[in-house]
């Protein structure tokens, strides 16, 4: 395994699977890529306007690498982040299948007792979609 992305939408769960990349990627010495998606919305009618929400969403990302940081230096890796736009799970397994990854880690977001025990729609479509096995990191309780 020499490649490893993990979809960061800046959640909690976001962040728990992050350190479950992390991980992996120190035990098998693996390039770790942080990737996440800023949806733009559809309504967007100037380039300024799709700019603004590009770089608003970049901002937004930025302020939450705190939560991956403790886990980044946990298990002594380095990693690269990227911010790209679109639909989140189309965008991230075009991102994969032009990547060449080998495992794509993503959180399981559950918050009522009926959710526990489904999968999020852009967790199901990774799974589903992914040029690259998925694995699915459950909310930690």
């Amino acid at each position: 395994m020499k490649k490893i992305m993990v979809a960061y939408d800046g959640s909690e769960t976001a962040a728990q699977a992050f350190g479950k990349a992390a991980e992996i990627a120190a035990k098998f010495e693996a390039e770790l890529h942080v990737v996440s998606v800023a949806e733009v919305p559809d309504y967007a009618e100037t380039t300024g306007e799709y700019r603004g929400a590009l770089e608003d969403a970049s901002r937004f990302f930025e302020r939450k690498r705190a939560m991956i940081e403790d886990s980044a230096r946990r298990f002594s890796i380095s990693y690269e982040r990227e911010v790209i736009h679109g639909h989140p799970s189309k965008a991230l397994v075009e991102y994969a299948d032009n990547g060449g990854f080998d495992l794509m880690v993503v959180g399981r977001k559950g918050h009522s007792t009926l959710e526990r025990f489904m999968v999020g729609s852009v967790s199901r479509r990774l799974a589903i979609y992914s040029p690259c096995p998925v694995l699915i990191v459950p909310k930690e309780e």
